[in-house]
């Protein structure tokens, strides 16, 4: 993290990341900001399990998708759902496949 953290003028918070199955979340400084960095890694494993748990349920029979979000796709839903007034952590931009969040 530390080429990512020079290039993004980041400054590390002294805090484990959260690592999910299907994202790794690095805590960050940015000024005034605390940031949440958001870096996606595979797991085509579980997806599949997931898209068959949805086709078992008869989900993707009547229509409905199942699919991972790009980063600019979950940069998006993020954003709009901000603007919506749900509380979610707003989006702050967008750093190749990562995303990076307001907290």
């Amino acid at each position: 993290m530390k080429d990512l953290k020079l290039s993004m003028k980041l400054q590390e918070i002294d805090r484990a990341p959260l690592a999910g199955e299907f994202n790794t979340n690095y805590f960050f400084q940015q000024r005034d900001n605390f940031v949440l960095l958001r870096v996606p890694k595979s797991n085509p494993d579980l997806f599949e399990n997931i898209v068959h748990e949805y086709r078992t349920i008869g989900f993707t029979g009547q229509g409905g998708r199942v699919e991972r979000r790009s980063a600019e796709g979950q940069y998006e839903f993020s954003r709009k759902a901000a603007q919506a007034g749900l509380f979610v952590l707003p989006p702050l931009g967008l750093n190749g496949k990562m995303l990076n969040i307001r907290i």
